[in-house]
């Protein structure tokens, strides 16, 4: 996918999240779709007369913040075709302590608009994740990190691809169950740590 994997710059993350919603979009069912720098909200406002006061559209700078890929199901509501955003991924060449403390933020506030958001880091500059993201991670779903696989197109689209089946499969159950009438006495959350 990404053919130079030293280049260090904002536009090879860039180019990197164009291939990446390239590859998904062409492996989703017609349902879903990923956007590249799609805007999304980190807050809603009421006005005075307890109108929400937004727009209708997202835009970075007016409470959203843009995010690297965002996926999104589509429905028909009304015979119109909405959307509602499942899952991001921001894309980073490496990590660093601020990336961590930054993006852990940026899921929180997110999530506090999204119900059942799915937030997560994909890496492809480093080899394994650094400690620093499990000492500072609170609201982060994932982190992956592909740098032994980025020359290698098919075993890279097969890892992405499985990411987010996995990713919206987390997120249908979990918005499934709090939406059904069913009563459950349990609940917990086991870390996935492994290697690929």
């Amino acid at each position: 996918m990404l053919k130079d994997k030293s280049v260090n710059t904002r536009k090879s993350e860039v180019d990197f999240q164009k291939e990446f919603v390239k590859l998904i979009n062409l492996k989703l069912n017609k349902n879903f779709v990923a956007y590249q720098g799609r805007s999304i909200y980190y807050q809603l406002q009421i006005d005075s007369t307890f109108s929400q006061n937004s727009i209708s559209q997202p835009k970075r700078g007016r409470s959203a913040f843009e995010t690297d890929i965002a996926i999104f199901r589509k429905f028909k509501n009304n015979g119109v075709i909405s959307e509602q955003l499942i899952l991001v991924i921001e894309v980073k060449n490496e990590l660093t302590t601020h990336d961590v403390i930054v993006y852990n933020n940026k899921a929180q506030r997110h999530k506090g608009v999204y119900p059942y958001l799915r937030y997560g880091l994909l890496c492809y500059g480093i080899s394994s994740i650094p400690k620093r993201f499990f000492i500072h991670n609170n609201d982060l779903d994932f982190c992956i990190t592909i740098k032994d696989y980025i020359n290698s197109e098919k075993t890279l689209q097969k890892i992405l691809y499985n990411l987010v089946k996995k990713e919206l499969n987390v997120y249908n159950n979990f918005r499934n169950k709090n939406e059904d009438d069913d009563k459950y006495n349990f609940y917990q959350v086991i870390p996935n740590i492994k290697n690929i």
